[in-house]
């Protein structure tokens, strides 16, 4: 048995443990992994789109949000036609079979089927780690973190799974098949301040905002926010006199 093996069979002892939400929530972590490298081989986009809304349909549902049955399904089926697309690139083929996966996990948690939510997310595991050896590795800091999150918070099956749950995706940076291509690389936020609160409560929340916006970028695996540039403008209102 190698290392991969070993990390598989304990992330599998961990998913058993874990709640049926909870459960999506580390398959949809592990197909995001993975996407990129299908991204790179669907260079015509015939599929991404639909990869892209499976996975986040199932995302949405681990945060609590209600999901279509009918939706989720239909994307899966398309998930499915992309994986028959890309099934001579072992690579792509199993990065579209890791977003089924999670999107049918999805499927079985919304119709409380909890056995074959387990199921699914084992096979999403398997895939994800087939692409790259160290996935596993992370892979089972990530249940280790759900298992812990689960017992401290006592969660059920109908938990949803906060946002920042994991953490980052890859803690010393993402490896070069993982990197955003294409993606802007500054984003320009215009926000206005609420009547009668001060320019430094503003930039305290502002800066809480940010924080966070880091987090989830990080989470999903970016690099991280930084403000490049604030400029704050005051409106004076000249007094109407008649």
């Amino acid at each position: 048995m190698d290392e991969v093996e070993k990390f598989e069979q304990e992330i599998e002892r961990i998913v058993d443990k874990l709640p049926t939400t909870a459960r999506v929530a580390l398959a949809v972590r592990c197909a995001k992994r993975v996407i990129p490298v299908f991204k790179s081989w669907d260079t015509e986009k015939k599929f991404v789109r639909d990869v892209d809304s499976a996975i986040n349909t199932a995302e949405a549902h681990t945060f609590g949000s209600t999901v279509s049955l009918s939706s989720a399904t239909a994307f899966a089926a398309s998930v499915k036609a992309a994986g028959v697309a890309s099934v001579q690139v072992s690579a792509a083929n199993a990065a579209a079979y890791a977003v089924s996966g999670a999107i049918d996990a999805a499927i079985c948690s919304i119709g409380f089927q909890h056995g074959a939510t387990a199921t699914f997310t084992v096979s999403v595991v398997n895939a994800a780690a087939s692409i790259d050896a160290a996935n596993a590795r992370y892979i089972l800091r990530d249940a280790e973190q759900l298992l812990r999150l689960a017992k401290e918070g006592g969660w059920s099956d109908r938990t949803p799974v906060p946002v920042t749950a994991f953490g980052p995706m890859w803690p010393d940076g993402p490896p070069a098949w993982a990197r955003f291509k294409g993606v802007p690389k500054a984003l320009e936020l215009e926000l206005v301040c609420p009547e009668g609160m001060s320019d430094d409560e503003f930039v305290s929340r502002l800066s809480d905002l940010v924080g966070e916006m880091d987090d989830y970028h990080r989470s999903i695996g970016g690099e991280g926010l930084d403000i490049d540039t604030l400029e704050i403008e005051s409106e004076v209102m000249a007094e109407v006199t008649s």
